[in-house]
């Protein structure tokens, strides 16, 4: 098992992402290519493993869209 790595998401991970927040029961009609550049994801060499959404507020932030796959969580 490779350790996994947080990085922000590139436009690459776009499919990746909407993939997995469906596979979680998560929303996905507001997720969109713009709002990429304000997603943190995990990954690791057998790919994307989690992310998270940030929503700025000011100086505050609202995480959205969190989900972790099943088989990432607990490492």
């Amino acid at each position: 098992m490779s350790p996994l790595v947080l990085r922000l998401a590139s436009p690459q991970d776009f499919a990746a992402i909407r993939a997995l927040l469906v596979e979680a029961g998560l929303p996905v009609e507001d997720v969109r290519p713009e709002r990429i550049p304000h997603v943190v994801v995990a990954s690791d060499d057998a790919g994307l493993q989690g992310c998270v959404a940030l929503e700025q507020l000011g100086s505050a932030a609202l995480l959205r869209s969190l989900a972790v796959r099943r088989t990432a969580r607990r490492r």
